[in-house]
């Protein structure tokens, strides 16, 4: 079995009868799975077919979602084995473009089980480490509810356990293209051991480990 990596491609468009033919037939071959065998027919060769899709197999499709204003907004939502199809995404921008009117083309992506996640824009891939920022900023992970922080020991509501802070250090991670300053605790647990470390950015704590 693969790692999935999800997959949200986005984009606005104007409303003419080549496009709304064009969104029609990009509709039914996203929910038959086909999505890359449409934009980049495979070849009898599975490594080729990898290297061409940037994924060993089809999508695996979520949602397909149509918003109807004075331009469409498109959302597609699907899953990939491994790694984004962004070799399938960049000709789907370039069909867009021919067809005119697009508008916002974004296609993110995250894999946790390998750590990454990145935006491609159409012409420019970019992609970045999973650190403990992304989590904290996406609400993707436990939180710890300070209760006390006095004498160097930090406690939280929702965990009986003490920690006792060794030291403290401001190191700045990013988020995408910004970056942002995040406090971080190297602490002694007699339940959980030496060189604990738990996260502060702004009044969020947490931690890399699952505490209980």
């Amino acid at each position: 079995m693969p790692n999935w990596c999800n997959n949200y491609i986005s984009f606005n468009m104007e409303i003419n009868k080549s496009n709304e033919s064009f969104l029609k037939e990009l509709e039914e071959v996203f929910n038959n799975g086909e999505l890359n065998n449409y934009l980049i027919p495979r070849v009898d060769d599975f490594y080729e077919n990898r290297d061409r899709w940037g994924t060993k197999w089809d999508i695996s499709p979520h949602n397909f979602i149509i918003n109807e204003d004075k331009t469409k907004e498109v959302s597609l939502f699907f899953g990939t084995a491994w790694s984004p199809n962004i070799p399938v995404s960049e000709v789907l921008y370039q069909k867009l473009l021919k067809l005119g009117g697009v508008k916002n083309y974004k296609h993110e992506y995250d894999e946790g089980g390998c750590g990454f996640y990145g935006i491609f824009d159409g012409s420019i891939d970019k992609y970045y480490e999973m650190n403990i920022l992304y989590y904290i900023l996406t609400d993707d992970i436990d939180f710890l509810h300070l209760e006390s922080d006095d004498n160097n020991i930090l406690k939280f509501k929702n965990i009986d356990k003490l920690f006792l802070i060794k030291n403290k250090e401001t190191i700045t991670l990013n988020y995408y293209e910004e970056y942002y300053d995040v406090e971080e605790y190297n602490c002694f647990s007699e339940n959980y051991g030496d060189d604990i470390k738990i996260y502060k950015y702004k009044n969020d704590f947490c931690s890399w480990l699952v505490l209980d």
